[in-house]
């Protein structure tokens, strides 16, 4: 018998918009939001970036195997380090006629891997490097993956399952 289980992680791939704040914080967040104005001007102080680029829609998993997805981004600091923090709602699970645990794994712009395991986490913060001189200009310099293990999902009942994900970079 073959579990058909559609899992659905969903990273709103929202154009991603820098807030620089007065003490040098900078946010890029994947929901809309009104661009107010800057107290500072963009080029001063610390700063960090985020875009994400195209991805699937949806995986289906096909009854055997590892479910995963990912989408490739863009992640810049002009510090030259960075912490992403990944916001779960759906509570650190995918969610649908039951939950399902899942992980994310991220390679940044220095080639390093940071993976790490949900678990009913409802916020993950990863740091990492990229070189001082990044942009988003350039393209992706970073991916982030996603995983359902197979022993989870034959544990799930059939169905759709789905986790939206917001993002929020701050330079270090």
């Amino acid at each position: 018998m073959v579990r058909n289980i559609l899992a659905f992680l969903a990273i709103a791939p929202i154009a991603a918009m820098v807030f620089p704040a007065a003490s040098g914080h900078a946010s890029a967040t994947l929901l809309p939001a009104p661009m107010a104005p800057s107290p500072v001007p963009v080029h001063s102080g610390p700063r960090a970036d985020l875009k994400l680029y195209a991805h699937s829609a949806h995986t289906v998993w096909s009854g055997s195997g590892d479910a995963w997805d990912a989408v490739d981004l863009c992640l810049a600091s002009n510090t030259g380090r960075y912490r992403l923090r990944i916001a779960s709602q759906g509570g650190g699970s995918l969610m649908g006629p039951g939950k399902l645990r899942y992980t994310i794994s991220l390679t940044d712009g220095a080639g390093v891997s940071h993976e790490v395991t949900l678990e009913d986490q409802l916020l993950v913060a990863i740091e990492g490097q990229a070189p001082a001189d990044a942009s988003c200009d350039r393209g992706p310099n970073a991916t982030l993956r996603l995983r359902a293990p197979q022993d989870e999902l034959l544990k799930g009942q059939a169905g759709r399952y789905l986790d939206r994900l917001r993002l929020t970079i701050d330079p270090l």
